[in-house]
């Protein structure tokens, strides 16, 4: 299995600041941080940002990749980060042969919107009905 991640995996490297993921992606690839930390938030309808929560070593961006579902998210860079990316045919077969793994990923969603509510609420905002879906 890990000769066949290696053959699809690439690395990448972000500097801080640089977004990784932006709303209205689907994306086809997830990636996973190595090194640095990430910001994940919610742009707002006045051009704000609400911070959701800091992503580090081991967590996941671009976890919609696997449903072919639109984020609502934006990740950007808080430090120099390197990440491993995994394009999306290669989480299928993943959880095909690991079906925790789905779990985990449907777990981390839900906690993710989870906090996005919490974040929004504090700033005085809400997530719209339908808009539920963070990377």
């Amino acid at each position: 299995e890990t000769d066949a991640l290696a053959a699809h995996a690439r690395l990448e490297r972000y500097c801080a600041g640089e977004s990784i993921l932006r709303p209205g992606m689907v994306p086809t690839e997830t990636r996973f941080i190595l090194a640095g930390s990430v910001m994940l938030g919610i742009p707002t309808d006045d051009d704000g940002f609400v911070q959701v929560t800091a992503l580090g070593v081991h967590d996941a961006v671009g976890l919609t990749a696997l449903s072919r579902t639109q984020t609502i998210s934006r990740a950007v860079a808080m430090s120099e980060v390197d990440v491993v990316v995994l394009p999306v045919s290669v989480l299928d077969d993943i959880v095909r042969m690991h079906p925790v793994v789905a779990r985990e990923i449907v777990r981390e969603s839900e906690n993710r919107v989870r906090l996005a509510h919490m974040a929004l609420e504090a700033a005085g905002g809400v997530l719209p009905h339908g808009r539920r879906v963070l990377g």
